[in-house]
């Protein structure tokens, strides 16, 4: 009888933590859907460049992320967290930049593992020619989103390239307001 209790209490936890995987993921999955929506097909990596957690923890893990511009209709510039939501981010950032586990993000687009971009790109002179030839002259990469606040708050790392002089990059801070995402912060930005 106790093996049989212990057994079925083992059954409802990995249940329970599938099941919180599952929604986290549709979560995710819905949202880089909503992201795209607007981009039609497009060729993206299954994961940010090397090292961008790091680069990307320095940014987010702070007690207060403020806007990069001026935002008159914004009256709130900045984000303050509390600490339940620093464990958390400190948690979720190291995962941001993990590959991620469904190869169907995007429908209708194309992945491509970032180790095969990686890797051609990684030959000086001839990387974004062979690129090209391959696979065209653009390709996105973005993180896995991290959501706070009951799912209403969104931080979110996304970027394209397209030369070794022509891309550019955005962490920011999403807000679901009447029922769609905003765009509420930008933390970073970069432009080549």
């Amino acid at each position: 009888m106790r093996k049989n209790l212990v057994f079925f209490l083992f059954i409802i936890l990995i249940s329970c933590f599938t099941n919180s995987y599952a929604q986290e993921s549709k979560a995710s999955i819905k949202f880089i859907r909503w992201f795209f929506k607007d981009k039609g097909s497009i060729l993206y990596t299954n994961r940010i460049f090397s090292g961008g957690a790091a680069a990307l923890k320095k940014d987010i893990l702070k007690d207060t992320l403020k806007n990069l511009k001026y935002d008159n209709e914004n009256k709130i510039n900045f984000l303050v967290f509390t600490d339940k939501e620093k464990r958390r981010l400190n948690r979720d950032i190291m995962k941001i930049d993990s590959k991620f586990r469904s190869k169907n993000i995007l429908p209708g687009s194309t992945l491509i593992d970032r180790d095969t971009i990686d890797n051609i790109l990684g030959d000086r002179g001839f990387g974004w020619p062979k690129f090209n030839e391959r696979y065209g002259n653009v390709f996105y990469s973005f993180s896995k989103p991290i959501f706070i606040r009951k799912k209403t708050i969104c931080i979110f790392y996304s970027d394209y390239s397209c030369q070794d002089t022509c891309g550019s990059g955005e962490l920011a801070v999403y807000k679901w307001i009447n029922n769609e995402w905003v765009k509420w912060l930008i933390i970073d930005h970069w432009v080549s």
